[in-house]
């Protein structure tokens, strides 16, 4: 029923591109362009230039097709006599060579009897804000051809514009194709390229030094080859074009409603119907009053991927013109899968400590939207932060709220919030702890026979200590003995103690850090803190029976 027609500025089965045959301007020129200009084949080079040209046409367009099958529409022929010429793209070093070819390119076709637009063609670029001439979509083509009443559209570039230089000479090369304003296939295309001494005769004489010169050659040349008259087909090309669809969101979740709006542009009529169809759903679209834009609500398709959206736009006949691919609806399920690490899960901000949230992500979901809440120990948020687009790679969190300042000691969640384009969203959850007050550690010293044992017991609940060392010392501040150890305290630590020192002398030093890098020192003298066995001390009363006391 339907006959797909590109929708791109390309060959087209009804259309031929004439490649017309450009004789050499002399004798003497012919076969010596491709030493004297590039050194390399010329007619390898133009092939190029004119294939890079074809697809930078090619990759402006959008992928919109349409049209009914040929046999229900007759054809027609349109000799192309009006054309709009837009500027030509400048791939040359020289920023006056658009103004000179320009210039030729319009006094040539005026003088081979072509109608030009330049005001109204300028007009309709401001208006469409096309910056970019070097190249038009088929909808571009066709919309000009309505609203400028064109044939055609003539889109160039210039490939080189150089005057003679030292050791170099003068060199000028065009790039040229005529769009077909009824369906945007190309219809007629050339390439040229001359260097000046390509018109080089006996004794060196006829070289063309200036480009201005040269290009006025080339442009007459390049011109005159294009054809009196230019046909084009028109078989059943649908009245109007699929200018765009735009879904909000683009993105979705199986089952959610998505906002579907379509811009149909009018060419030759209005569509009475306009409907869209996505995985099989059909939905008719009801138009804006007093716009060209089709609204309507779709259904999210259940499987994941990526689903076509077509348009189908029935004229006032009810003939249907089927526009493929107009958009593209995203269907996304799998919510982000993201890590998140920390260098470490207790700190001191008043020690200039500080947590690191390192995210990352383990999959290939696109990031819409991160935020990273704090809260305390109660469950009220303290800090919060978020961004849009791709995960930070670190984030700092020094302790602080919201307003600026410090939290208090205790136990603290974050939580880690990751939502990608379609909704679906992950959360990490871990556990902090602020931690601004020293250690506190219980000594306890006894004297059991020959040695000393010291007792540590920490005094809050809740410290863990990283590293400790315990020094012994003598009135005069000599060390005497000295125990020291990563981690938790031990719960005892004996030191042997000969009888002859004497007890009253010494004193112990303990010191220790915790998890939050905070420290604490504890300074006494041994008699104060030891703990005297209780021991009985036995005498002999005057009968000899033994009388025990306690010591």
């Amino acid at each position: 029923m339907f006959t797909k027609l590109e929708g791109r500025i390309g060959p087209s089965p009804n259309v031929s591109i004439r490649k017309p045959f450009v004789s050499a301007p002399s004798a003497y020129a012919a076969g010596r362009t491709s030493e004297r200009f590039f050194g390399v084949s010329s007619s390898l080079v133009l092939f190029i230039a004119a294939l890079s040209f074809m697809f930078a046409v090619l990759a402006s367009s959008k992928p919109s097709f349409g049209g009914v099958d040929p046999a229900v529409k007759q054809s027609k022929t349109v000799i192309v006599k009006k054309i709009a010429v837009l500027p030509f793209e400048n791939l040359s070093e020289t920023p006056r060579a658009v103004i000179v070819i320009n210039d030729l390119v319009r006094e040539g076709l005026v003088k081979m009897g072509y109608t030009l637009t330049v005001d109204e063609m300028e007009g309709f670029l401001a208006r469409r804000r096309i910056r970019q001439t070097n190249s038009v979509t088929r909808l571009v083509a066709r919309e000009m051809g309505k609203t400028l009443g064109v044939d055609a559209v003539l889109v160039g570039a210039i490939t080189a514009f150089n005057t003679v230089e030292r050791g170099s000479d003068a060199k000028v090369g065009v790039s040229m194709r005529l769009v077909s304003a009824l369906d945007g296939s190309i219809i007629w295309a050339d390439d040229l390229a001359y260097s000046g001494r390509d018109f080089e005769r006996f004794l060196g004489l006829g070289i063309i030094k200036s480009a201005d010169k040269l290009a006025s050659v080339v442009i007459g040349d390049i011109v005159k080859a294009m054809p009196q008259e230019l046909q084009v087909n028109d078989n059943g090309l649908s009245p109007f074009e699929a200018a765009g669809v735009f879904l909000t969101p683009p993105k979705a979740r199986s089952g959610e409603k998505v906002r579907l709006k379509a811009h149909v542009l009018p060419i030759a009529d209005e569509p009475k119907v306009v409907k869209a169809v996505v995985d099989g759903q059909e939905v008719l679209l009801t138009r804006e009053e007093g716009t060209e834009f089709y609204d309507g609500l779709v259904i999210g398709p259940l499987k994941e991927g990526v689903h076509a959206v077509d348009l189908v736009a029935l004229d006032q006949e009810m003939q249907p013109f089927v526009f493929k691919a107009s958009g593209k609806l995203v269907i996304n399920n799998t919510p982000p899968d993201v890590s998140v690490a920390v260098n470490k899960t207790v700190f001191s901000p008043q020690k200039k400590g500080s947590i690191v949230f390192s995210p990352v992500m383990r999959n290939l979901s696109e990031v819409e939207e991160w935020r990273i809440e704090i809260f305390d120990n109660s469950g009220k948020l303290v800090r919060s932060d978020n961004g849009f687009g791709k995960l930070p790679k670190k984030l700092i969190w020094r302790g602080e709220t919201n307003k600026f300042r410090q939290v208090d000691d205790g136990d603290y969640t974050y939580v880690f919030t990751v939502k990608d384009g379609a909704g679906n969203k992950t959360k990490v959850k871990g556990d902090l702890r602020v931690k601004n007050a020293p250690p506190k550690i219980r000594v306890d010293v006894k004297m059991e026979e020959d040695k000393l044992s010291f007792m540590f017991t920490p005094s809050v609940k809740g410290d863990v200590i990283a590293s400790w060392k315990l020094t012994i010392v003598d009135d005069k501040g000599n060390v005497v003995g000295v125990f020291n150890g990563k981690g938790a305290l031990p719960g005892q630590v004996a030191y042997p103690v000969d009888k002859s020192i004497d007890l009253n002398r010494l004193s112990i030093i303990v010191s220790a850090t915790d998890d939050a890098g905070n420290s604490a020192e504890l300074k006494k003298a041994i008699p104060s803190v030891l703990v005297v066995k209780q021991t009985p001390f036995a005498r002999l009363n005057g009968n000899g029976r033994p009388i025990y006391e306690d010591f």
